[in-house]
């Protein structure tokens, strides 16, 4: 199994760290117009009741069907923050001083529950097709009637220019105010994320970048769903479509779930995750999905695909230098129950994070390995000799092994606290026991078998 490393650094004046459940859900939710109850723009809060957050937020809100979901999955509790949408318009360069057919707004990434508007010169234009790549027409050209918009970046394309003597391109749309939001939250206190109510398609690509990112450093993983297949003349092109999205936010810490429903998808799949131990593995569990409704696949094996096949839910992308880049998960039937296919997160087939609960595993050493040592600093006093070498050693032997065992996340835990005279002499003198090699195996759970039986007459 590919390795990887995570350097951490701890001192006195780093904030004890809480008692970890490794099941917390923030879900973001979004309004343009303040909450009804009791509630603010950028407030975390933490309810047990959907009917709370239909009080609070507003019955069939965003924030109210997420929660519905993660009740339906058996979730005990959870916390809502609403982000403030804000919409603006603005006249892109200088487009109404010079012919041009392209420029970026401003406020980024631009909100994906809104679809922008783009006018030239006064006319609005048809069609505006939100594109991954970056610039816009890095592979097609719009036509005269269109404009190609990135909503991470901000970046429009319009098939035609500006005159040079009128108002220009002007775009309206919406962002939020992440920012805000972001500092009212520790993602250590946290352990999952999703956008409440959303089928992402490409428009939703700088939202997702944005709690991913923020989450990320601190093993927060990001749920969300894919666009609804259903909503396709097929199966194929929903694909490209839902690709497209999971594989501009590759990350180990953000999976997508494919699927054929217009329930809000992700927060099921929170819900389902929030409930288990943070390295379960629910592929293939006949665990179900309460509530949750939605066809089957027109042809499961050829659509799911695995793993190691590009150019499937699974397998991810085929494109040149994005191979198994966006991999998804389906939600799919076994022996009648739906369940979540697989594991996968975006980083697909050739990383080392491709099983989620690898990541995840990882989340679980890092933390338990923080507040051991911080508790430990903050406790005793402990000194540069074999004393002190051997109260490191206990502290974190206490506090990972206790997840050593056959059905536990990992096994071959190994610790080694180096003595104290080995020490970097610039360590030392600034007061530094480092560094302290843990390694571990992740166990994982068995997806597949390969067998060779051999007949003879």
């Amino acid at each position: 199994m590919p390795s990887s490393r995570v350097l951490v650094q701890l001192s006195t004046a780093t904030a004890s760290v809480p008692q970890e459940t490794f099941n917390d859900v923030i879900v973001f939710a979004r309004a343009s117009s303040s909450p009804p109850g009791d509630i603010d723009y950028n407030q975390k809060k933490t309810y047990r009741r959907p009917s709370d957050v239909a009080a609070d937020v507003g019955d069939g809100s965003d924030a109210h069907v997420a929660s519905q979901a993660l009740d339906a999955m058996g979730v005990a509790e959870w916390s809502v923050i609403v982000v403030e949408a804000t919409e603006t318009t603005e006249v892109i360069g200088d487009s109404d001083t010079s012919s041009v057919s392209s420029g970026s707004v401003q406020n980024t990434p631009m909100a994906g529950h809104v679809t922008a508007q783009v006018s030239i010169d006064g006319t609005d234009l048809d069609t505006v097709t939100a594109v991954t790549d970056s610039p816009p027409d890095a592979d097609a050209t719009p036509e005269s009637t269109e404009a190609f918009v990135n909503y991470d970046t901000g970046e429009v394309v319009t098939g035609e220019t500006s005159s040079g003597t009128g108002t220009g391109i002007e775009v309206t749309y919406t962002h939020l105010d992440w920012t805000s939001a972001f500092a009212q939250l520790n993602p250590t206190e946290l352990d999952l994320a999703t956008l409440a109510d959303v089928r992402a398609d490409a428009k939703y690509v700088g939202d997702l970048d944005e709690v991913v990112q923020w989450g990320s450093g601190d093993y927060v993983h990001t749920t969300a769903a894919s666009v609804n297949f259903a909503d396709y003349a097929t199966e194929s092109e929903a694909l490209t479509a839902a690709q497209d999205v999971a594989a501009y936010v590759q990350s180990g810490d953000f999976s997508v779930t494919a699927h054929k429903s217009d329930d809000d998808v992700a927060a099921f799949v929170a819900g389902l995750y929030a409930t288990k131990k943070v390295w379960a593995d629910p592929s293939y569990h006949a665990t179900g999905f309460p509530g949750l409704n939605t066809q089957g696949w027109t042809n499961p094996a050829n659509i799911v695909g695995d793993p190691e096949t590009t150019g499937t839910i699974e397998g991810g992308k085929s494109d040149a230098g994005l191979e198994h880049a966006g991999a998804m998960n389906a939600l799919d039937f076994a022996d009648g129950s739906l369940v979540l296919s697989n594991d996968l997160t975006t980083l697909g087939h050739g990383s080392s994070y491709k099983y989620l609960d690898i990541r995840r595993t990882e989340g679980l050493v890092v933390t338990e390995a923080r507040r051991a040592l911080i508790s430990l600093l903050k406790r005793e006093r402990i000194p540069f000799n074999a004393t002190g070498q051997q109260m490191i050693d206990n502290a974190l032997g206490s506090a990972l092994r206790e997840y050593e065992y056959d059905l536990g996340p990992y096994s071959d835990l190994d610790v080694q606290v180096p003595a104290a005279e080995t020490l970097d002499a610039s360590d030392r003198a600034n007061r530094i026991w480092g560094v302290i090699p843990v390694s571990y195996r992740v166990n994982g759970d068995v997806h597949r078998f390969s067998l060779d039986i051999r007949t003879t007459a």
